[in-house]
């Protein structure tokens, strides 16, 4: 039976932009929204909390299911390989200003 490596990546993903949407409202509470670089994320913010949150959660997922439904499309594993990168990455500067912030201001 053939692995499904795709849907794998594909969870993982979605771990990882929980863990993103985590630490986006605990910074946002705790230093304050601007610290957001994501200008539409700023935005949702600005309208309603709620709205970022149900964006990152369920916008998010639907994409990763489209995804997983064009998995036949060679195009499907490279984006769900791109994403990876970007929420791993986007999950390490996360990890990177929490300890800049317990460095700086005790802690957290």
């Amino acid at each position: 039976m053939k692995k499904d490596r795709l849907g794998e990546r594909l969870l993982i993903i979605y771990a990882l932009n929980i863990i993103d949407v985590i630490y986006t409202m605990y910074f946002a509470m705790r230093f304050g929204i601007q610290i957001e670089a994501n200008e539409y994320a700023l935005k949702l913010w600005n309208d309603n909390p709620a709205l970022l949150i149900i964006f990152k959660l369920f916008g998010v997922g639907f994409f990763l299911i489209l995804i997983y439904l064009f998995r036949k499309y060679k195009a499907a594993e490279f984006a769900s390989k791109i994403l990876l990168a970007i929420y791993a990455v986007l999950v390490l500067y996360h990890i990177v200003l929490l300890l800049l912030a317990i460095q700086n201001h005790g802690l957290v």
